[in-house]
């Protein structure tokens, strides 16, 4: 099943029709969340957001503060695992007071990932993205397993299985993400690029600076 698409193919992709095979369109210089610029602001679970916040949102490094709050992710066991062997997975939630809609479509249009993540290539389902910035150098390869616009999306990327849940109730619209299937000892490193992700997506439908990789590799210990 297909993934992205341009933006004229996002109503057939709501209906079912998953084919696709156009280009993206250039990389704006200034990116900016689509519509009423006052929209996007995040709300938090519980006071969560508050409290990252302060302890990272005005740490710094270099000299230079973090360009946008963090919200950490929690390392859980992987109960649901078929053989148990001690593997772990990486759980993340943010929230948008947009509708799921929006969420989903700067997370699978090609434009809009153009913007934030990086340049989008391929089809069918298989599809590579060069980011523009990040841990993992050169393009990424990802294979869509599952996707049922535009609540939930399975895809294989980054050496393991990725789960992006979307739900909303009333004005906000919740994202959960899950990166399973990881080792103990990898978690350290994995959960810095899940967090970096979701905080690009987070400042761009903010309309706020995009963040840099550079900031996250001092988190790996909240991960251990």
């Amino acid at each position: 099943m297909e993934l992205l698409f341009d933006e004229n193919e996002f109503d057939a992709f709501r209906q079912g029709v998953l084919n696709h095979a156009g280009d993206s369109s250039p990389p704006e210089d200034n990116p900016v969340a689509p519509g009423n610029p006052t929209r996007g602001s995040r709300i938090g679970f519980g006071g969560a957001t508050e409290q990252i916040q302060w302890r990272y949102g005005d740490r710094r490094r270099k000299g230079t503060a973090m360009t946008t709050m963090s919200m950490l992710g929690e390392v859980r066991p992987e109960h649901n695992r078929a053989i148990e062997d001690g593997r772990v997975l990486l759980h993340y939630l943010r929230s948008f007071r947009m509708p799921v809609l929006d969420v989903w479509s700067a997370c699978a249009e090609r434009g809009q990932l153009d913007r934030w993540f990086g340049k989008v290539t391929g089809g069918n389902g298989n599809l590579s993205i060069e980011p523009f910035d990040g841990p993992v150098p050169g393009p990424i390869a990802i294979r869509v397993e599952d996707c049922r616009a535009p609540h939930d999306l399975v895809i294989h990327v980054d050496g393991g299985i990725v789960e992006v849940h979307m739900t909303q109730v009333g004005v906000v619209t919740n994202l959960e993400l899950i990166r399973r299937h990881i080792c103990p000892a990898d978690a350290c490193s994995v959960g810095p690029r899940w967090q970096y992700l979701l905080d690009r997506l987070t400042a761009y439908l903010d309309q706020r600076p995009l963040p840099s990789w550079a900031d996250y590799p001092e988190l790996t210990n909240e991960y251990r």
